[in-house]
């Protein structure tokens, strides 16, 4: 009997001694792969965070350059700089939180024979008491003539000092002159720093930009602004760090090596067993940034992950190797495998039990959640039946509505539009999501069932299931009546503003014509008349200011009169006032108009004519100096409610990557170019086309020159009214 139970389990343990086998192995390769793929993670992130960080560093750099090219500008753009309006041009710095900035210089290039009259000049600029330094060995002086003080920390005033004695500086100061982009010094350790009066001084360097200026772009001199190295870079640093980096960045020094510019070391206490260096580029100088970091605390970095999945499969195929010896023992086993089936059934159970209770307890917590909000937020079924409202909604809905559908509540709701006029159902929010239609914005006054009413602004979307059938639709909306009302008083009170403030200008223009004319005929008061033609121009271009920000604030806020109006009327209307305005000037080149068939919209007429008014004007405005304006006016019917209306012209353009940013409020494509504006005119133009439910855009207009198009709504039986092909100019 032991010989025949000896042969019956010889078979049995060959199959466990095969699979445990075949496990080890299965089991250190993943663990191999895991570990494998870990490095991988640890590499790919160390190499993406120190791109963050390194992105981080040049986004620092390019700010502090452009802020140093934009004051070079402006102090260029300026007639005559002296002390007031150095300090005007840079009083913006001392809110651009520029870390590590001490001050800002203006340096000027002259010799030893011109330095008595520099200085002199620079005196009678404001710069009292100044004292030019004559040090420099060199033929060429690099003296500080003006300087603003952004470290208030710092007392100490260089104003007068040579820069031609600090070869580093004058070399960077040599280096911007000759690209013309801002250049930056090397680095130098920080005397008499006040911020580390007792420790080791911190490493600095100068940024210095060229200053060109009228006229044809002459060299005037540099802006120069010194920087703290570890604070402009430090803090860049322990923001780009994330707290998992140590990061060091070192730049050439004038002593010929490398030195610590800036250190950030979070001190976790782990080894730093990974390195990653990389270049920075600021201002033509190379620096240099090493990050290291700790790969366990890299996410996804080095864990015990391939070791716990090495055990585990080793403990599997265990347990593998022990099922397929139990099993081979026969009916004990099998039993044994009815009974471990029936508990995990039952723990089956319990899970789903716990699990349908977690799910209503997360049910009952969303539900607080959204009665907590103070928004409106429904949901409804493809029916239109209501599922759920929170707490905001409820407060428009019936005591107990029920399973009700949303337009058996419209009674009770009484929706009108934000003019009055009356929503019907297929135009609510909700409804239009449910044909899948977003809807974000609309406006809608609603009825409580205390009688009350409240302007609500609405959204609503579809909701979707996996195969993209709409199962339902969800809005959410809030109060803003309050605001509506707030917004009513504001447009009253620019009203008001307006009407106080063209009322003196007025009266200062007429004085101003008054006395120009008395003065006209005496040459002696020549000077005079120049001044008060400067006064006129400037009180002109304050009204015309005034009367846009007027016309803007209506056009977004005024209420909108719809009825029948010729297009074509309004455009022949704004084509002679234009030629009117052109004909006072002998001097002015004609514009010629090319209108074409106009129909009819259904729009306000006073917004209309506005719209039309600022189109045309710009076409006729931004035309090259000495040629006349070529404008042509096109119009169509589509046929499915909406007119298009396009404006071409032959003028200036618009550069490129502006055409949607011209319609921003107070944005001109040309500020320099010479043209005069409020930047309003567009701003005004979309508005009046947004409230009658239109669109507008601008595009380049092929063989120059740009095109305005538009739509508003077509009128009920829209008709065209010719006119003649030919150029319309005056005379």
């Amino acid at each position: 009997m032991g010989a025949r139970w000896r042969d019956g389990v010889r078979p049995v343990i060959v199959y466990p001694l095969l699979l445990a086998v075949a496990g080890v192995a299965a089991s250190g390769a993943v663990g191999a792969v895991l570990r494998d793929s870990q490095e991988r993670t640890t590499d790919t992130a160390m190499i993406r965070r120190t791109a963050e960080i390194q992105a981080a560093v040049a986004s620092e750099v390019r700010r502090y350059e452009d802020t140093l090219t934009t004051l070079a500008t402006a102090t260029g753009a300026l007639e005559r700089l002296d002390t007031t309006r150095f300090a005007d041009v840079t009083a913006a710095m001392d809110d651009l939180r520029l870390a590590g900035a001490i001050s800002a210089l203006f340096v000027v290039a002259d010799t030893t024979a011109t330095m008595p009259d520099v200085q002199r000049e620079w005196r009678q600029r404001g710069a009292t008491g100044l004292v030019l330094d004559g040090g420099g060995a060199g033929p060429e002086h690099l003296h500080v003539v003006l300087e603003r003080l952004i470290d208030p920390t710092v007392t100490l005033s260089v104003r007068g000092f040579d820069f031609s004695r600090y070869p580093p500086v004058a070399a960077a100061l040599t280096e911007a002159r000759g690209t013309g982009t801002p250049a930056a010094s090397e680095t130098f350790l920080l005397p008499d720093d006040p911020l580390r009066p007792n420790g080791p001084a911190q490493r600095a360097f100068v940024l210095a930009a060229p200053v060109r200026g009228p006229p044809e772009g002459a060299f005037l001199g540099w802006i120069l602004m010194g920087v703290r190295g570890e604070d402009f870079i430090g803090s860049v640093l322990r923001r780009a760090g994330q707290g998992l980096l140590d990061v060091t960045v070192w730049a050439r020094t004038v002593e010929g090596g490398d030195a610590v510019v800036a250190v950030h070391e979070p001190g976790s206490g782990t080894p730093r067993d990974l390195r990653r260096v990389v270049d920075l580029d600021v201002a033509h100088r190379r620096w240099r940034l090493e990050a290291r970091a700790s790969a366990a605390e890299i996410p996804g970095g080095a864990n015990a992950l391939p070791a716990a999945v090495s055990a585990a499969g080793l403990v599997l195929t265990l347990l593998l190797c022990l099922l397929v010896y139990v099993l081979g023992t026969g009916r004990a086993r099998a039993r044994a495998q009815v009974h471990e089936a029936t508990g995990a059934l039952r723990d089956e159970l319990i899970r789903r039990r716990a699990a349908e209770a977690g799910v209503a307890a997360q049910k009952d917590y969303l539900t607080q959640v959204l009665d907590a909000i103070d928004v409106a937020v429904l949901t409804c079924d493809p029916d239109g039946t209501i599922v759920h409202a929170n707490r905001r909604a409820r407060d428009f809905l019936p005591a107990d509505p029920g399973r009700r559908s949303v337009d058996s509540l419209l009674p009770g709701l009484v929706p009108t539009a934000a003019d009055g006029t009356p929503l019907p159902p297929a135009e609510l929010p909700l409804a239009r999501a449910l044909r899948g239609e977003p809807v974000v914005g609309a406006e809608a006054l609603l009825t409580r069932p205390d009688g009350s009413r409240e302007v609500m602004l609405m959204h609503a979307r579809p909701l979707f299931a996996g195969d993209e059938t709409i199962i339902g639709a969800v809005a959410s909306g809030y109060g803003i009546t309050e605001l509506r009302a707030r917004e009513a008083e504001l447009a009253a009170f620019a009203a008001v503003v307006a009407h106080d403030l063209q009322s003196p200008l007025t009266t200062v223009r007429g004085y101003a014509d008054l006395v120009r004319t008395r003065l006209t005929d005496n040459p002696e008061m020549a000077a005079h008349v120049h001044d008060l033609d400067t006064v006129i121009r400037t009180s002109r271009r304050m009204s015309t200011l005034i009367s846009d920000l007027l016309a803007f604030t209506s056009a977004g806020d005024s209420a909108v009169h719809p009825r029948t109006v010729a297009l074509s009327a309004l455009v022949e209307e704004v084509i002679q006032d234009r030629l009117a305005a052109v004909a006072v000037d002998p001097y002015t080149p004609v514009p010629r108009f090319d209108v074409g068939p106009l129909p009819a919209v259904e729009a306000d007429p006073s917004l209309v004519h506005q719209l039309l008014d600022n189109v045309i004007g710009n076409a006729v405005k931004y035309t090259p100096p000495g040629q006349p304006a070529r404008i042509e006016i096109t119009g169509r019917d589509d046929g499915a409610g909406l007119v298009h209306v396009a404006i071409a012209d032959r003028g200036i353009g618009i550069p490129a990557g502006q055409h949607d940013a011209v319609f921003t409020g107070f944005r001109r494509a040309h500020p320099k170019s010479g043209y005069t504006g409020t930047g309003l005119g567009l701003a005004i133009c979309q508005r009046v086309v947004e409230r009658h439910g239109g669109t507008i855009a601008a595009h380049d207009n092929p063989g120059g020159g740009t095109v305005i198009r538009f739509t508003l709504p077509a009128a009920v039986r829209t008709s065209a009214v010719p006119r003649s092909g030919q150029a319309v100019s005056a005379g």
